[in-house]
This record gives structure tokens, C-alpha cells and sequence, in this order.
């Protein structure tokens, strides 16, 4: 008998198909691209990526913490680390010297060997966009460290540019600016619109997490034939991330 109450044949069929589309579009662009099923593949991967005794910067990403790269990090004796969510608020004085030192560890990730991250959005164009508050996860994903790594669940693949831009607006960055306030005591965000409503009213506000938007379309062959790595993009067959 047929249980029609298990279509996970059916899903897991259409994610696959999914990911290939977007992996032959990323590639078409230049990027390096892989599909990997479950969240503790896409783990052994990045760690296959990281060169022994590289350093290692990371970019806010929920997805990574997801895959327990994170903790994984966290672990590690061998490699010097570049994480400014590693830092405690109240290890320092005053709010202030937090947030110095919060930014000379990020500016150190900008040139660290491997870089990892996630991304908000790849479309089937294979481009990769992405909006940022202060826009050092983006930066270092352009250029600067040797090797970028992004982990994507499926839920982040899109149509297009346009697609991406409303999604990122509408729906990451509430819940983003959310998880700030409560996770991070970013007590400063508060006050924003998506905080207080959870819908994107395109503010101006100084202390809006949208500053910052990029579109990686591509990869140049110049400067991949100067050994300089383009992003390595793995997407797991499952929901990670915002």
C-alpha cells in the first residue's frame, strides 16, 4: 500500500534538482559549487577547505553555527581564530571598547586565510546577494582572504536579484534585527521599525542593520588564474540559516 503521508522521496527529488540548477549557474559564473544533503556533510567540507595551521575569520552567520562550525571553531588549538562574536560584552568596561575591539578582530578576518560565512540569498542566475550592517561580511567575502567558504541551505535559493532584495528586506532582516537585540544585547536596535513590528517599513534609521548591498556575479578568470581561490559555495539540502 502507498502511504501517501511521505513525500520525502518527492522533496528531497525537487531539492536536488534545485541545488543542480543553481550549482550549474554559480559555476557558469566562475564560483566553485557543491551539493552536499545534510547539515554534518556540509561540516566535514569546510574543514576539508580549511588549510592546516590557516587562520580563520568568520562572518555573523547563523547557518555556520547550525552545521556546528562554530563549536567546531571553538575547539581548535591549531588555528587562529578571527571571530568577533567570540568577544563577551562583559569582559570590557563600557560599551565602547567592545565594540573597538569588535571591529579590529573584524577587520583582522578580512585578510585571514579562510574566510566562512553564509549568504542571504543565491539566485538561479547564480549570484550571490547579500545586505549588511556595517558591511565587513561582505568586504571579506570580494576580496582579501585566500579562501572564501558560504554554506546555504535550500531555503536561500531565489529566482533573482529582485527576489532576493524583497526577501532579505522583508523577511531575513526582522527576524535578524530581532536575534540581534535578544542574543547579542544589541540593545541600540530596539528601537527599529522591524524590531518593534517585524515588518521592513525600508527605514533610514542610524542604527538600521541594512546599509550595506552587494551582488557577486561572478568570479574574474584573471584573478583566479593568479591562484587567488573564487568562493567556494556549498549548499545543504536542507534549511539553515534566516
Amino acid at each position: 500500500m502507498v502511504d501517501e503521508r511521505d513525500i520525502s522521496m518527492e522533496t528531497r527529488w525537487y531539492s536536488e534538482r534545485l541545488a543542480e540548477r543553481a550549482i550549474q549557474a554559480l559555476k557558469r559564473n566562475n564560483l566553485d559549487a557543491e551539493y552536499v544533503l545534510k547539515r554534518e556533510e556540509a561540516l566535514v567540507k569546510v574543514v576539508e577547505l580549511i588549510p592546516a595551521g590557516g587562520t580563520v575569520g568568520c562572518g555573523d552567520s547563523v547557518t555556520l553555527h547550525q552545521i556546528g562550525f562554530i563549536n567546531w571553531l571553538k575547539q581548535q588549538k591549531d588555528h587562529e581564530v578571527f571571530n568577533p562574536f567570540f568577544l563577551k560584552r562583559s569582559d570590557f568596561p563600557d560599551e565602547a571598547s567592545y565594540r573597538a575591539e569588535h571591529f579590529n578582530i573584524a577587520r583582522k578576518a578580512l585578510t585571514a586565510d579562510v574566510f566562512a560565512t553564509g549568504t542571504n540569498a543565491i539566485t538561479l542566475n547564480g549570484e550571490l546577494v547579500n545586505i549588511d550592517g556595517h558591511g565587513n561580511r561582505v568586504a571579506a567575502m570580494i576580496f582579501g582572504p585566500s579562501r572564501v567558504i558560504i554554506v546555504a541551505g535550500l531555503n536561500k535559493i531565489v529566482k533573482d536579484v529582485d527576489e532576493a532584495i524583497k526577501k532579505i528586506h522583508e523577511y531575513t532582516a526582522p527576524i535578524n534585527m530581532k536575534r540581534h537585540v535578544e542574543k547579542h544585547g544589541s540593545n541600540f536596535m530596539t528601537k527599529l521599525p522591524c524590531v518593534i513590528t517585524g515588518t521592513c517599513s525600508y527605514c533610514h534609521s542610524e542604527n538600521k542593520g541594512c546599509r550595506v548591498t552587494t551582488i557577486i556575479d561572478g568570479w574574474s578568470p584573471i584573478v583566479k588564474a593568479l591562484n587567488q581561490h573564487p568562493p567556494f559555495i556549498i549548499i545543504v539540502g536542507e534549511p539553515l540559516g534566516i
